[in-house]
C-alpha cells in the first residue's frame, strides 16, 4: 500500500529522495567534521547513542516493513541499496550505518501508522534531538 502510493506519486518521490539525500549528507558531514575535534569520551558517548538507535531500529525493521506492506526489495529500492543489504541488516549479518538509519526513519515517518509506531519504540528521541541540536550548533558556531 505504502510502496504503491509512493511509487504512484513521482513528484513526491523525487522531493522525498532529494530531502533524504540532503539530510543524510548534512548529518554525515556534521559527524565527520566534528568527530575530528572531539576527545575520546565525547566520541564514545556519541557512538553509544547512535549505536543504541541503530540497534533498536534494526530490531523493529521487519515490523515496520510489514506495517507498510513493503518487501525487503521494495525498501531496498526506495533507499537505493540492494535487497541483500536489508536482508543482512534484519538477520544481524550486517550493521546499519547512520545514513541508512536516517533514511529509514524518514521513509517510515511518511506513513501515519508507522510514524505512530516509531513513537512507541525505545529510540531515545530526547537524547538524539539534543545530540543533533548540539552538532548543528557546533557546525554553525
Amino acid at each position: 500500500m505504502f510502496a504503491k502510493w509512493l511509487n504512484g506519486n513521482r513528484q513526491l518521490k523525487k522531493e522525498a529522495f532529494a530531502w533524504i539525500a540532503h539530510l543524510i549528507l548534512d548529518c554525515c558531514l556534521l559527524r565527520s567534521n566534528k568527530d575530528s575535534f572531539k576527545n575520546g569520551e565525547e566520541m564514545d558517548k556519541d557512538n553509544e547513542l547512535l549505536g543504541r538507535c541503530i540497534e533498536i531500529l534494526t530490531k523493529e525493521l521487519p515490523v515496520l516493513r510489514k506495517m507498510t506492506g513493503l518487501t525487503q526489495k521494495d525498501l531496498a529500492d526506495i533507499l537505493g541499496v540492494s535487497r541483500q543489504t536489508i536482508t543482512n541488516i534484519e538477520s544481524g549479518a550486517g550493521k546499519m550505518k547512520w545514513p541508512l538509519f536516517l533514511a529509514i526513519m524518514f521513509i517510515f515517518d511518511l506513513d501515519y501508522n508507522t510514524s505512530e509506531y516509531l513513537k512507541t519504540i525505545d529510540i531515545p528521541y530526547t537524547e538524539l534531538k539534543e545530540w543533533l541540536i548540539t552538532e548543528r550548533g557546533e557546525k554553525r558556531g
